[in-house]
């Protein structure tokens, strides 16, 4: 179990390896979640280089698939079971950037209608008096 941001507690799963390195590891002050990214920082690096994405934070992956998961369109409720937030204000970080995405959307469906109606308007025969 870990602690959450408002301090509930959370189920972490863990392999059996890092479970038997945790508990030979007396470094008692430093939080175990800190102890597991340092088993996993050359691990992640190493990976992250080869794929040729340097400086790739594992943070950025939770982001992303927030954000994925606000456009598919989630409810905010939904936002926050999924990422483990218990307050509306970190989600709605994933949801807004689906409202510039929807504000995008909108100004080009704007532009469409907008020649749409030029090249009708263009089209139209005149009739003469």
């Amino acid at each position: 179990m870990g602690e959450s941001h408002d301090a509930s507690r959370r189920l972490a799963v863990i392999g059996r390896s890092v479970r038997r390195r945790l508990s030979c590891d007396r470094q008692v002050s430093r939080p175990v979640a800190h102890q597991l990214a340092d088993m996993r920082r050359p691990v992640w690096n190493a990976a992250c280089a080869r794929a040729g994405l340097p400086g790739l934070h594992f943070h950025d992956l939770r982001h992303v698939g927030g954000t994925l998961a606000a456009t598919t369109g989630a409810s905010l409720k939904e936002l926050m079971a999924r990422l483990g937030h218990s307050s509306t204000r970190a989600a709605l970080i994933y949801q807004h950037a689906t409202r510039d995405r929807d504000k995008a959307i909108a100004m080009a469906l704007g532009d469409l209608v907008r020649d749409v109606r030029s090249t009708q308007s263009s089209e139209t025969p005149k009739i003469a008096n």
